[in-house]
């Protein structure tokens, strides 16, 4: 596989990120945790189909190399995320940064099981089953 289909996903995905980010944001910066959480569970919820259907044999594996590392990769943020966290939390938002932790995690997670069952329910449709 070619390291340019990766860096060429990757670049898709960083300015799916911005724009998807940039539409929830809608610069107020005390919307941001919000645009941070709406990108990683959208892209958990991609992971989660993409593993799916990789796992019914739909989707070859270098295709499921360059979606997963190199635009998913770029598009969904751990740093950020956290980053987000903690500066709510010093500035006195704990609300806002126990939400951005909890949330997150537990968004992420339902996503990737909602992706994941999703992509069961296309693909049963065309004989192929898919059960995480």
């Amino acid at each position: 596989m070619s390291v340019l289909w990766i860096a060429g996903a990757s670049a898709l995905g960083a300015v799916a990120r911005w724009g998807l980010d940039r539409a929830v944001v809608r610069d107020d910066p005390k919307r941001a945790p919000l645009g941070t959480f709406v990108v990683n569970a959208s892209g958990s919820f991609v992971a989660g189909a993409l593993a799916g259907a990789a796992a019914s044999g739909v989707v070859p594996d270098p295709v499921r190399t360059v979606v997963a590392a190199g635009f998913l990769g770029s598009f969904t943020t751990f740093s950020t995320w956290l980053q987000q966290a903690v500066a709510a939390a010093q500035e006195g938002r704990s609300g806002t940064a126990a939400w951005s932790v909890l949330g997150g995690v537990t968004g992420g997670g339902v996503a990737v099981v909602a992706g994941w069952w999703v992509a069961g329910w296309v693909l049963s449709a065309g004989g192929l089953l898919v059960t995480p």
